[in-house]
């Protein structure tokens, strides 16, 4: 087994409302850091997942990695958060208020490559 690792940008930044670049999420993914950076005086980004196609998005909790807090949503910038991708097709991060400014969120995946020998 190796551990396979892909970089995913959500947003640029963004200094409008909106959901972002969608990340399809395949069999191996198994975790994503999600990296929040801009210079927006306020804002309010969302977290959010779907289990199947015609299902609905949902708050999906995270883990900020600086502080261990678990939430669903996040007002701040220069963050690390953590979100477990298990039984998830779908996943965004969408910025539901945003004023003064823009967000970037950048990600890495990380899961598991079978290596067949």
């Amino acid at each position: 087994m190796n551990t396979g690792k892909i970089n995913w940008v959500f947003h640029n930044a963004s200094a409008a409302i909106g959901d972002g670049d969608l990340l399809k999420i395949r069999g191996d993914f198994q975790t994503i850091n999600l990296e929040i950076t801009g210079t927006a005086v306020a804002s309010t980004l969302i977290f959010e997942g779907k289990s199947h196609d015609a299902g609905a998005w949902y708050p999906i909790s995270c883990v900020n990695l600086s502080t261990l807090a678990i939430a669903s949503q996040t007002a701040g910038k220069d963050e690390l958060w953590q979100v477990d991708l298990t039984g998830l097709i779908q996943f965004r991060t969408r910025i539901s208020a945003i004023n003064g400014g823009n967000l970037s969120v950048d990600g890495k995946v990380v899961g598991w490559l079978w290596q067949v020998i």
